[in-house]
C-alpha cells in the first residue's frame, strides 16, 4: 500500500474513524499480549483518582511487544500521513486498557503532555478490541460542540490530535476493552 506523505486538507479538530477494521482474532492477540503486562490503576498525571477510573497494562518495548509495536507505529504513520501532517517521531508504550461497572470511566480530557514540552503528545489513535455485545456504556466520546460517540464497533480504529477533548462514559455492564497509541513528536509549532 502506498501513502503519500502530502496532507490536502488538514482536519485538526475532527476526529477519523478508519474504513477498515481490526479482525477480531487481531484484537484478541492484543488482549493476550498485554495480559503479559502488570494491572495498573488508570492516573491522570501522577496520581490514582476518581476522575479516571480504569485499569491499564502498558507494554513496554520487550520481545514480546516488539512486533506489535512496529505494527502500531506503521499505523500511526499511515493514519497521519492521509489525514493529519503532524510531525510524529515515536510512539509511546500502547496501554491497554479496561473498563467494568464501577471502575469504568473518564471525563473529558485531552492527551497532551504538558510535562515534556519539547516531546510532546501529538496524536491519539485508539482501537476498540471488545465488542459492544460486551458491554453497556462505555462511550468514547468526542467534544465538537457537543458530545458525539465514536465507533464502538470490534476492531474500529478511531484517531484524533491529542488536544482533542474527549471521555469514555460509565460502563454499566460487562467489560470494555480498548488499546490506546499515543503518537508523540517535537513541540508544537
Amino acid at each position: 500500500m502506498e501513502v503519500s506523505n502530502s496532507v490536502q486538507e488538514p482536519r485538526f479538530l475532527l476526529p477519523i474513524v478508519m474504513d477498515q477494521l481490526l479482525e477480531p482474532d487481531k484484537c484478541k492477540e492484543i488482549i493476550e499480549i498485554a495480559d503479559r503486562y502488570t494491572p495498573e490503576h488508570g492516573r491522570v498525571g501522577n496520581e490514582v483518582n476518581a476522575y479516571r477510573k480504569t485499569v491499564v497494562r502498558r507494554m513496554e518495548r520487550d520481545d514480546h511487544s516488539a512486533p506489535l509495536w512496529d505494527r502500531l507505529y506503521d499505523l500511526v504513520q499511515e493514519i497521519n500521513a492521509r489525514h493529519f501532517g503532524l510531525d510524529i517521531t515515536g510512539i509511546l508504550p500502547p496501554e491497554c486498557t479496561t473498563y467494568v461497572p464501577g471502575y469504568g470511566h473518564f471525563g473529558w480530557h485531552t492527551d497532551i503532555n504538558y510535562k515534556a514540552p519539547d516531546l510532546v503528545r501529538k496524536l491519539s489513535v485508539i482501537i476498540q478490541l471488545s465488542s459492544p455485545a460486551d458491554y453497556e456504556g462505555g462511550e468514547l466520546q468526542v467534544f465538537n460542540g457537543e458530545p458525539t460517540a465514536l465507533d464502538k464497533r470490534h476492531g474500529a480504529i478511531v484517531a484524533f490530535p491529542a488536544f482533542v477533548q474527549h471521555r469514555v462514559t460509565p460502563v454499566t455492564q460487562g467489560m470494555r476493552t480498548s488499546l490506546v497509541v499515543f503518537s508523540q513528536g517535537p513541540a508544537w509549532r
